[in-house]
């Protein structure tokens, strides 16, 4: 992803996080307003720090009549901003997607954001804590092709990984795993790993920088798990999907981690042996 797409992609999620932010904003996209028209959002002090965001993000500028219009910037941000709406009526799903990092994810991703439209969402549970992990577990178990973005290293998610892989003669595993979940890998899992190494059915990844979610596609399904603020993985929060239209989306994002990432090192696999 280049800086510039990335830089927007942090702008998209700040706004989409600010209720009285993404109200100015969603206001000015529909045509140009001053200051008088966009009072009516909040008190004016929450309003004159929105435009304040707005303005110095460069998402919106005043033009030669005073009134506050797009920026260049801001108009591509409004295409993805008017897809996320359009494609989360449901406010569960729309609170998936505000209230963890999205940045990481290719701006060009949120234009297709209709492929996940009949996505399902497994919110955290009081109840019943472990439901996504135990759909992410039946999920995966019942695929014998899986594409996977592992980062998190949990004994529980290790154990599912080490099942599938051992269940199926005829399984296939991608998998990208970042430099800190190889040392752990190491540290707590080296047989697990060395299972992984000795296999023709395996390929591992090292992504050139982190990705902030947890992503898995087997043969009929796909699922994303994505991170807090505070870079904490969230599991107890999972999407996932078995339409063509979800796994498609889901595909497009691994490919564009999988063009970031490069082969585990043939000397480190050699040594590990």
């Amino acid at each position: 992803m280049t800086n510039f797409n990335f830089d927007l992609n942090i702008k998209l999620n700040k706004i989409l996080r600010s209720h009285i932010k993404s109200l100015i904003f969603l206001d000015i996209i529909e045509g140009s307003k001053t200051m008088n028209d966009l009072k009516k959002h909040g008190f004016g002090s929450s309003v004159s720090n929105a435009l304040k965001f707005l303005e110095d993000n460069q998402m919106i500028r005043i033009n030669k009549d005073g009134l506050y219009v797009l920026s260049s910037e801001g108009k591509i941000v409004a295409v993805n901003f008017i897809n996320f709406l359009d494609c989360w009526p449901n406010r569960d799903m729309d609170l998936f997607w505000d209230n963890h990092r999205i940045e990481q994810i290719p701006l060009n991703l949120f234009n297709d954001l209709y492929l996940l439209k009949d996505s399902k969402l497994q919110k955290y549970d009081n109840l019943y804590p472990d439901k996504s992990f135990r759909i992410y577990e039946e999920l995966v178990l019942n695929s014998d092709k899986l594409d996977s973005i592992l980062s998190i290293c949990s004994p529980e998610h290790i154990k599912i990984l080490c099942d599938f892989v051992k269940s199926s003669s005829d399984f296939k595993l991608n998998l990208i795993i970042n430099n800190e979940i190889l040392e752990e890998l190491l540290l707590n899992y080296r047989d697990f790993l060395k299972l992984l190494m000795e296999s023709d059915d395996v390929n591992i990844y090292i992504p050139e920088s982190d990705f902030n979610f947890f992503l898995n596609i087997g043969n009929n399904f796909m699922s994303l798990n994505l991170f807090d603020f505070n870079l904490n993985c969230d599991i107890g929060n999972m999407m996932y999907g078995k339409s063509v239209e979800n796994i498609r989306w889901a595909r497009k994002l691994f490919k564009h981690c999988l063009d970031n990432s490069k082969p585990l090192d043939e000397v480190f696999i050699n040594n590990l042996k």
